[in-house]
């Protein structure tokens, strides 16, 4: 990705502060099992393709939009958190990922982007 970072200002499309989690599996094939499984239990799912996070493990994300965050105010997409009380993942956020995994999984609407 050499000199590329990532640039933009928060669009408050409030995407980032739903649930959200991780799956690692040593195969591409290991990540769609993940998302099968989320599906029984969920309708709408947002997943991210895999990509290789290391030479024997690859990664994904699954978002759960109907799930969010519960310091986030529906009606506005914004934080009730502010300052030291608001969790440093969410304060550094998106600066706190790698550049190749944030482009693999930039969220729609997202004010942040890869340049």
């Amino acid at each position: 990705m050499g000199d590329q970072r990532i640039v933009g200002a928060c669009s408050r499309c409030g995407r980032c502060c739903h649930f959200a989690y991780w799956v690692y599996g040593k195969h591409r094939g290991d990540l769609e099992y993940w998302k099968q499984y989320a599906s029984r239990y969920w309708k709408e799912i947002d997943y991210r393709p895999g990509i290789q996070v290391e030479p024997t493990t690859f990664a994904s994300m699954i978002v759960i939009p109907a799930i969010s965050c519960m310091s986030l105010d529906p009606g506005t997409n914004l934080c009730q958190l502010h300052g030291d009380a608001k969790p440093r993942d969410c304060r550094v956020f998106p600066y706190n990922m790698p550049l190749d995994l944030f482009a693999a999984i930039r969220f729609k609407d997202c004010g942040f982007r890869v340049e």
